[in-house]
């Protein structure tokens, strides 16, 4: 029997430089909330650093949505910040006056930093693998799955990174020691009209479903990403969701995701259920290769702000479980992070 040929793509001919910018929307966005979204894992176990950095961008608002959370030696705490005026479609930074983003060089590097009472960093990511765009899916842009919180998408990548940076500690029991941060992560860039929609007037009694699952783990040579959707029906909606989507990325290049989805091991969850997520999957690759990524002890579970054009209204639940992880079938060890969500939002009006 022959093996399978393995393909692996390098960086996306239709992604060019400024795509790594502020996106201007189509003429069938113009009217809605139609923003930029960057999400940044900062993640270093050996420096007792957890966290994400995540920002909201939408010149066609006028507005732009920061927040950075940190799981500190064990300790969480929380950045949260907005920009009013000074977004422009095509910028290629923004900034809060705390939390700033730049790329300084397309898909090669980026400088993030803040200046926040209870933390401070000053982080530069630069290019680990080639980049990966969702349009090059197996099966096409598994992403129409978010229907519920977006309809119209402009674009959706990827990338393995690898982090440099100094980290530090303003508060607690470490106040005033700096850290030095050297690990590798992950980022994702989408435009889209995310949120435009307003929520039904009610949810239904009584009933919670979950909406998405998107892993991000990291290995020493390859760094894995998968994305996915569950059934919505018993809040009475009905969509596709048999889409999976996303890669494997090496200094290879990059090798689409097949399938995959939960692997429950010993009565573990098989679907989200509130803020906890199955802890084992199973990743298929294009081409065969099937292995399983376990997390035998999350870490730390944080909760994303996710708003609207409201900031009164929360739109989704959307959980991130980090923790240290192990492809079962090599002993491969890593860590990372596996995100669900799930509707209705709860609260879904902050009291």
């Amino acid at each position: 029997m022959s093996t399978p040929e393995i393909t692996y793509l390098g960086h996306p001919d239709y992604r060019v430089a400024e795509d790594e910018y502020l996106h201007a929307p189509p003429p069938e966005a113009e009217d809605g909330l139609w923003g930029d979204t960057v999400w940044l894992c900062a993640i270093d176990p050996k420096a007792g650093i957890w966290g994400y950095n995540h920002m909201h961008i939408c010149p066609n608002r006028g507005f732009g949505r920061y927040q950075a959370q940190y799981c500190i030696d064990g300790v969480q705490q929380s950045y949260f910040g907005k920009q009013i005026g000074g977004l422009e479609f095509g910028q290629s930074s923004w900034s809060d006056g705390n939390m700033s983003y730049e790329v300084v060089e397309p898909y090669q590097k980026i400088r993030l930093t803040l200046d926040h009472t209870r933390f401070a960093y000053d982080l530069t990511y630069t290019a680990g693998h080639a980049v990966f765009d969702y349009d090059d899916c197996v099966g096409g842009n598994p992403l129409e799955g978010l229907k519920p919180a977006a309809g119209i998408h402009g674009g959706h990548y990827e990338q393995a990174l690898d982090l440099k940076g100094t980290f530090e500690i303003r508060g607690g029991p470490n106040e005033g020691e700096v850290r030095e941060i050297d690990t590798i992560a992950h980022r994702d860039h989408t435009w889209s009209d995310r949120f435009t929609g307003s929520g039904p007037w009610s949810w239904p009694e009584g009933k919670e479903a979950s909406l998405h699952y998107w892993l991000v783990c990291h290995f020493p040579e390859r760094n894995v990403n998968v994305c996915g959707f569950f059934d919505l029906s018993p809040l009475g909606i009905d969509r596709r969701i048999d889409q999976v989507g996303g890669f494997e990325s090496s200094e290879r290049g990059v090798r689409r995701v097949a399938g995959g989805g939960p692997a429950p091991l010993n009565g573990g969850l098989a679907e989200p259920k509130g803020d906890q997520c199955p802890l084992r999957w199973r990743v298929e690759l294009e081409g065969g290769d099937t292995f399983h990524i376990s997390m035998p002890e999350p870490h730390w579970i944080a909760k994303l702000m996710m708003l609207g054009e409201d900031d009164a209204e929360s739109r989704l639940n959307d959980y991130e479980t980090y923790g240290e992880m192990t492809i079962e079938e090599t002993g491969e060890q890593g860590f990372g992070a596996f995100e669900h969500s799930t509707l209705p939002p709860n609260p879904r009006f902050p009291t």
